[in-house]
C-alpha cells in the first residue's frame, strides 16, 4: 500500500495564482523626497550645532536657570540667540535634551 502525500505537499505542488489587481500599480520611486524640513535648509545647514552641542549649552543654561519658571521656550530661543542660528527645525532634539537636563538633574 502505498502511502498518501501530507496535505501540505500537495498544497506545494500546485501552481500559484496571482489575482488580477484591480487597479494599474503605482510606482512613487520617481516622487521627488525631500532631505530636509522645506524652508530649513537655509537656516540650519553645515554652520548649525551638533545634537552634543545643544546638549551641552542646554546644560549650562538650565544650570543657572530657575527651573520653577523657565520654559522650552525660552531655552530654545536663548539657544538661537547663542548659536545666532534659527533652531526650529532642531524643536524636537532640543526639547529632548532639555528632558535629559532635567532628568540629570534630579
Amino acid at each position: 500500500m502505498m502511502p498518501l502525500p501530507h496535505p501540505m505537499q500537495q498544497q506545494l505542488e500546485t501552481p500559484l495564482v496571482h489575482p488580477t489587481p484591480s487597479r494599474p500599480t503605482t510606482n512613487y520611486l520617481d516622487f521627488p523626497i525631500p532631505t530636509s524640513s522645506i524652508g530649513h535648509e537655509e537656516d540650519v545647514g553645515a554652520s548649525g550645532p551638533s545634537d552634543a552641542e545643544l546638549g551641552i549649552a542646554v546644560q549650562s543654561m538650565l544650570n543657572n536657570a530657575d527651573l520653577n519658571s523657565v520654559t522650552k521656550r525660552e531655552v530654545r530661543h536663548q539657544l538661537e540667540e547663542h548659536f545666532g542660528v534659527n533652531l526650529s527645525a532642531r524643536k524636537g532634539t532640543i526639547n529632548a535634551a532639555i528632558d535629559r537636563a532635567l532628568l540629570n538633574q534630579s
